[in-house]
């Protein structure tokens, strides 16, 4: 279990933010005496739902957006570049909605999967931990295991 100090410094955010995501309901944690702790298992869901690079969520209505619908949403990129009036912008496009992460946050979930992808093709913790430059536990927070050859 991680304290939100802990998350925030695996998640390279500040602690508040930590919190919000539980208020929020995009992280999952339990209350312990006034203080919350968050898994293993739901930090890795949380990077795995709320960075979900197949489907974008709007938490709003809970609409999802697939992949058919990302490319309804590039079609409208398309269309105001294009010059569409306001009016018809409205008529053809008023359901669609999304809700994106920031920039930085989105670079941390796709360097976590660049990590990921690396430690399957053979790197080790000391090898992750001095390409990312992070330290060797950070590494396995993000990979969810528990280190065999961590240099401590």
């Amino acid at each position: 279990m991680y304290s939100t100090a802990e998350v925030s410094t695996i998640l390279e955010v500040n602690e508040r933010t930590v919190r919000y995501y539980i208020s929020q309901g995009h992280l999952k944690a339990t209350l312990d005496g006034g203080n919350y702790q968050i898994s293993i298992k739901n930090l890795n869901e949380f990077e795995d739902n709320y960075f979900d690079t197949k489907r974008f969520s709007n938490r709003g209505n809970g609409k999802r957006l697939d992949k058919n619908e990302f490319e309804n949403l590039t079609a409208f990129v398309e269309s105001v570049k294009s010059g569409m009036t306001l009016e018809s912008l409205i008529k053809d496009y008023q359901k669609l909605e999304l809700k994106i992460p920031s920039l930085e946050v989105y670079l941390k979930f796709k360097r976590n999967e660049e990590i990921r992808s690396d430690k399957l093709n053979g790197l080790t913790y000391q090898k992750l931990s001095q390409k990312y430059a992070l330290c060797e536990k950070t590494i396995s927070n993000i990979l969810n295991e528990q280190p065999q050859e961590l240099n401590t």
